[in-house]
């Protein structure tokens, strides 16, 4: 008969324990969360610059194309985060990316624009919540807002995304 180590015995009840505490989290964190969507937008000739909850990021005015997007929400992964895909130029769409990963292309260097995006959440409470977002598009400017998986942008047209607005709201 073998032995259990009180080390091997410590960490299976604390995975138990983290378990149930987290399953018993759900309802208190659907009452009481307000997730907030952060990252980077890739911006043309200008590199990274953070996008912020429910706030433009990137370039409205100045004609540069969006070539990467990463997203993340401030909440616990099991319960809730956010996945992403792009279209992007030549390529078409590539994804779905889990939250912190960068959704675009460089090929040999040359970074290929980002034509549209669905954003979708997933986790435990995702049906507690729904993300919306809205693009400015090259020659068309801003999109109506979108919502779960929908697609913001243009497909086929070769219309460049040049900015990007995230937040999560409550389902009521």
């Amino acid at each position: 008969m073998r032995k259990i180590s009180t080390t091997a015995l410590a960490v299976v009840s604390w995975l138990v324990m983290r378990a149930d505490s987290q399953s018993q989290d759900l309802p208190e964190f659907v009452a009481k969360a307000q997730p907030h969507v952060s990252g980077t937008v890739r911006i043309q000739s200008f590199g990274d610059y953070n996008l912020k909850d429910a706030q433009w990021s990137g370039s409205k005015s100045l004609a540069r194309q969006l070539e990467g997007i990463t997203l993340k929400l401030d909440t616990p992964d099991d319960l809730l985060r956010v996945e992403y895909r792009c279209n992007v130029e030549d390529v078409g769409n590539i994804g779905w990316f889990a939250q912190d990963s960068t959704c675009g292309v460089s090929y040999q260097s040359h970074p290929k624009r980002i034509e549209a995006i669905q954003i979708r959440l997933s986790g435990k409470a995702s049906s507690y919540f729904s993300v919306k977002y809205e693009c400015h598009v090259q020659g068309i400017g801003d999109m109506p807002a979108t919502a779960d998986g929908d697609t913001c942008g243009t497909y086929g047209e070769s219309r460049r995304l040049e900015a990007l607005r995230v937040w999560v709201e409550r389902r009521p």
